[in-house]
């Protein structure tokens, strides 16, 4: 099968036992892998690891496991690490809830490309940003975006280059060996 199949074909259907476990692991993941990624001096606003396996789960599973994803990642990482800080709790809380029902539901409802679900899923992450930063945000909500985008940047790259190819390498094994 070639990597275009692979990227079009529908989300990985999961009973509630492997839903469970799935969306445990990858948010498992997305705490560990920035404490990790600190270490080197990676995480945070410039490699975005969490946003990685939001996308993941999303683009893999579907909208209720990336929904469950990017609420569980931020809430337990900050509790069990203290990352990200109080004040950044809700807007990276809203952009992987955005993330993870945007990307999932595109592909799991719309069936779209891999590449077309995640473009669209970090647009709509970041414009959900607007109104919360207008809120709890320290500085204006459109200078807040537009920092996030520009410290972001070699994240977002990360992301449009590995997430496809992460799909294309898991979706034949877990289609092999879960349905």
């Amino acid at each position: 099968m070639s990597i275009t199949q692979t990227l079009t074909q529908p989300t990985v259907r999961l009973t509630p036992l492997r839903w469970a476990l799935f969306s445990a692991s990858f948010s498992a993941l997305a705490i560990v892998t920035p404490v990790i990624a600190h270490q080197f001096h990676l995480a945070g606003p410039i490699f975005l690891p969490m946003h990685l396996f939001v996308f993941v789960a999303a683009l893999l599973f579907g909208w209720r496991v990336g929904l469950t994803v990017g609420v569980l990642s931020p809430l337990l990482s900050h509790v069990l690490t203290g990352m990200p800080i109080v004040g950044l709790l809700p807007l990276v809380t809203a952009e992987l809830i955005v993330y993870g029902i945007v990307a999932g539901w595109l592909k799991e409802k719309m069936n779209l490309p891999v590449w077309l679900a995640l473009l669209a899923a970090m647009v709509a992450g970041r414009i959900a940003l607007i109104p919360i930063a207008a809120v709890v945000g320290p500085i204006t909500p459109v200078a807040y975006v537009a920092q996030v985008i520009r410290v972001g940047w070699p994240g977002i790259v990360i992301q449009i280059a590995l997430i496809p190819w992460i799909i294309s390498l898991l979706r034949p094994y877990l289609q092999r060996n879960l349905e």
